[in-house]
């Protein structure tokens, strides 16, 4: 600033205060204007930029671009999560988690549920700093579920372990809601089922029952039919799982028989596409009851004619099924056992 006094200093006294005033008062509009014009203009067209990679990021989603969607959520992140509030950064790395999730079934199963499950982690935390309950519960749902979708990929019970305590968390942050609490009960028995799928270890199919008992419990049918209606479901899997283990055809009926209970709790208005969905998963069942064996020679005549009333059945429940798209597993619950059909139908909607 040394140049500004000498060229004042040519100056008389007055002239020169007049200069410094004239020119503070320039300074001063200028920095006025930069704060008031020019920085509210940039803050907004940064805010337009990070709304329309955030748009992109979650359109890529949509569109099942589910590889692109992860390296968008991931810069997003990585350049503006310091200027985003915590809500949305938390559902940020949600999506990247649901990115990753929906990538393995393409591609690197067990890597992209690792990642996902780490990204859902990262939500989680900040959703418990936030004190986000209902969003800390979804949020341990998806976990439960990424978990047991690694047990699969790996063929290993270890990551069920987790899932149960992920649904088991969800049941904890459920507060009084008892349709939530049934969820969480529910995929807390679809876990323990796993594990009997996947290990044989009969204790946990027994657990997965009593499991099963404490959602039928949390949700009174009057109040709650689907809550109700939705856990009779996973109750007739379980049995048409006990039944590749023996007494074939006793399980296999008792699982037509929960199943068949189910129908009550799904009116055919109110909840179409659940009833459709519940017919494919009887069809299927008498189907397998169709292809059962006569325990003795004398009883082959009688057992024949069972045979095609079961599959007369099935194909009246495989109507209604396809009715909405489901298709009828012909020979079995589905490929990978009852469980994998259920969660086919899950991905349906």
């Amino acid at each position: 600033m040394s140049w500004a006094w000498r060229l004042l200093g040519r100056f008389p006294r007055t002239i020169s205060a007049m200069i410094a005033a004239g020119f503070a008062a320039g300074l001063w509009f200028a920095t006025d204007y930069v704060r008031t014009v020019v920085e509210p203009r940039e803050a907004v067209a940064r805010q337009a930029r990070i709304g329309d990679e955030i748009a992109r990021a979650d359109s890529m989603m949509e569109r099942g671009k589910y590889a692109l969607a992860v390296a968008e959520y991931a810069y997003v992140i990585d350049n503006f999560a310091a200027e985003l509030a915590p809500a949305e950064v938390a559902r940020l790395h949600g999506g990247a988690g649901r990115a990753h999730v929906r990538l393995a079934e393409k591609e690197e199963p067990e890597a992209n549920l690792e990642r996902g499950i780490a990204a859902f982690a990262r939500a989680l935390e900040i959703r418990a700093a936030a004190g986000d309950a209902p969003g800390q519960a979804e949020t341990q749902r998806r976990i439960g579920d990424a978990r047991r979708a690694l047990a699969r990929a790996r063929g290993d019970a270890g990551p069920l372990d987790g899932a149960v305590a992920a649904y088991r968390a969800m049941l904890a942050l459920s507060g009084g809601d008892p349709a939530r609490r049934a969820a969480a009960l529910r995929a807390a028995a679809n876990a323990q089922r796993d594990r009997f799928e996947i290990a044989g270890d009969r204790e946990s199919l027994a657990a997965a029952f009593a499991t099963y008992d404490e959602a039928m419990a949390a949700a009174s049918p009057e109040e709650f039919p689907a809550a109700r209606g939705a856990t009779l479901i996973e109750v007739g899997l379980a049995w048409v799982q006990e039944a590749e283990n023996g007494y074939r055809a006793r399980n296999l009926l008792r699982a037509v028989e929960t199943l068949e209970g189910a129908k009550r709790y799904f009116d055919v208005d109110a909840f179409p596409r659940e009833r459709a969905r519940l017919h494919k998963h009887i069809g299927d069942t008498y189907m397998l009851l169709s292809l059962t064996e006569a325990k003795r020679p004398s009883e082959r005549a009688r057992h024949q004619q069972r045979q095609v009333r079961w599959r007369n059945r099935a194909e009246n429940a495989y109507k209604v099924a396809r009715s909405f798209g489901y298709r009828p597993a012909r020979g079995s619950a589905a490929p990978g056992g009852p469980r994998a059909a259920a969660e086919a139908d899950d991905k349906k909607e």
